[in-house]
This record gives structure tokens, sequence and C-alpha cells, in this order.
């Protein structure tokens, strides 16, 4: 009896220890089978395992839309003299290599298109984007550089002498951006941080005084440079993170936003002239917007997966007015906007 007694206490006691052991492992437990087991909830969910390294390579075409253009607030500006620089509704083509391994993943990408024809010279595009992302538990970094650079004809109209008039063009943009996904706001789905963004183009400006144009012209190398505040919105992150699964769609969306604290502009012939003082940068902002859907699916032992959609960009920077003085203004707007598709292959 004593012996059924000891052994009935010793069963009682490793059961406890085997409960006591669940419960001290923490609110969520990953079993070996890939489900999430809640303490408190009597109820399990499937979740993806997040592949510690693989190498994807991608190609994609982009029917592209590209404008720069200056044209003025017209609300200032009577009779505006602008240049409009465009690729219309052109194929681009873009390839791009990515490699993660553990905790850190690298980006690639080139992207190169050949628009409309203007007084006989092609518009075109070169893009290139680099990016780096660190994991970490806590916070996820995100390190990007943008290079970009288009050349052509823009073609430019006087309202007031009613002249059309032609100007090879060359603009070179240069980004950086450094991104934080701190895992308590929403986990993955929102970003914080800042963006230098460095645009040189040629450009139309103003010269003003007291409200009244006192001449229009055209500089050939303005350039901007602007800081900005970006916030970011979005659920792509936690979708291509998990590239090795079965076969799955998954719709996303991502929204940046950003204004600029500090705007500076100067123009090479306005400063040579000495008028730079008059030439004070003073706002901008930049969307982006990236909607679409994933498919994914497992083919001869390799993950692959079609993404589509459409983009859309918008920056916008402008010097600062004066109604009463005499002043310098100008007005700068880049769009990237159209529909994509690409491809994947995982390794």
């Amino acid at each position: 009896m004593n012996r059924n007694v000891l052994l009935g206490g010793v069963v009682l006691l490793t059961m406890f220890a085997i409960v006591n052991s669940t419960f001290a492992s923490g609110k969520d437990e990953i079993i070996e089978t890939g489900e999430i087991e809640y303490k408190y909830e009597k109820k399990q969910r499937k979740v993806e395992k997040t592949k510690e390294k693989y190498l994807d390579a991608t190609y994609g075409i982009w029917y592209l839309n590209w404008e720069q253009n200056d044209s003025p607030d017209n609300l200032s500006i009577d009779f505006p003299v602008e240049h409009k620089f465009k690729i219309k509704d052109s194929i681009a083509h873009e390839v791009s290599i990515s490699g993660k391994y553990r905790y850190v993943k690298a980006n690639i990408r080139f992207i190169t298109s050949e628009g409309d024809k203007i007084a006989n010279k092609k518009s075109k595009i070169q893009k290139l984007l680099g990016t780096f992302l660190v994991y970490h538990r806590n916070i996820d970094s995100v390190f990007r550089y943008i290079s970009s650079n288009t050349d052509g004809n823009a073609k430019g109209f006087d309202e007031k002498t009613k002249n059309t008039s032609y100007i090879e063009f060359n603009t070179d943009v240069r980004m950086l951006d450094l991104i934080f996904y701190p895992r308590f706001l929403l986990r993955k789905y929102v970003g914080v941080g800042i963006k230098y963004l460095k645009y040189d183009l040629p450009q139309s400006f103003y010269i003003i005084n007291n409200g009244s144009v006192v001449s229009r012209m055209i500089e050939p190398s303005m350039e901007w440079k602007g800081k900005f505040f970006t916030l970011e919105v979005t659920n792509l992150r936690k979708i291509i993170d998990n590239p090795d699964r079965k076969s799955n769609f998954s719709l996303f969306g991502d929204f940046k936003l950003g204004y600029a604290f500090s705007v500076d502009t100067t123009g090479e012939n306005i400063e040579k002239s000495g008028s730079g003082k008059y030439l004070k940068g003073d706002k901008g902002y930049f969307t982006e917007i990236d909607l679409g859907g994933i498919y994914f699916k497992k083919l001869f032992g390799r993950s692959f997966y079609l993404k589509g959609g459409y983009r859309y960009s918008i920056y916008v920077m402008e010097t600062e007015k004066d109604k009463t003085g005499l002043y310098i203004y100008a007005r700068a707007k880049s769009v990237f906007s159209g529909p994509y598709i690409n491809i994947s292959v995982v390794f």
C-alpha cells in the first residue's frame, strides 16, 4: 500500500513538473509541427518559419511614365515658362538579386528604359537601387541607396510669347534612406526614419520683386538638397521575409510619406551672377505608393513568386517666397508611375 502511494506521488510530481515547465516556457511555444500553443486559449494557428539563408533572382517589366517639370505655383506666376522632361508610356526593364544570411539581407536592383523622342533625341533613364537590412529581435534597420540618371530633350512653352523651345537636359538624383522598424510599432508594419535627397537638373526660375515678375530665366544646373522625416506603413516586408512557403496569394500595400525639415538650393549661374542670396530653399515633401499582389508557388524543388501591382511616387521641392521683397522663385516636381510585374526564383 505504501509502495502504491509512493508510486502515485512520483507520478503526480512528474506530471506537475511537466505542466510547470510548459507554462514557464512563456506565453507562446513553438513546437516542431510549426504550431503556436497559447497558454490561456484553447486554439492553435499555423506559422511560417523564416528561412535563415537564401538567394533569389528577379526579372520584371514596368510600364513606366516618368515626368520631371518645373511648373511654378500659378498663383504666384502669371505667365510661366515651364519645361517638362518626359519618358512617357515606355517599357522599363528591371533585374535584381537578393541574398539573406541569418540576420542580414542585401539587395541590388537595376532599372533601365528608353522613352519617346523629342527633337530627334530619345529620352532615357537608368536607375540603381541598393538595400542593406539587419534583423534584430526588437528592431529591424534598413539602409537604402538610390542613384538615378535621365537625359534627353525637354519641350518648353512661353504663354506670353507663345513660343515653343527645346532644351537638352540631364538630371542626376542621389538618395540615402535609413529606416527603423520597431517591433512595438505593430511589429514589422510601421517604419520611421530619415531621407537625404540630392537632385541636379536644369530649372526654370523667376526673379520677382514685390509680387511682380521681373525676369524669367533658365538655370542649366540647379541643385536641390532635401532632408526628410519619413513614415512607412507596409505589410510587404512581412510577406517577402517568408519566401520558402507553400502555394499562397497575398495582397500587399506599401505607403511612404515624407516631409522636409531642411531644403537648400543653389544654381551655378545664379551664384556666379551674385544673386544666390535671393535663392532660398523652403519646403519639400514626397509620397511613394506600391499596391498589388504576390503569388508563391513551389516548382521543381524551388520557390517561385510572381509579383504585380502599381507604383506611384511624387517628389516636390520649392523655394521661399517673399511677397514684399526681391527673391528668386523655383519649384521642381518629379513623378514616377505605372503598372509592373516581375517573377523571382529562390535558391
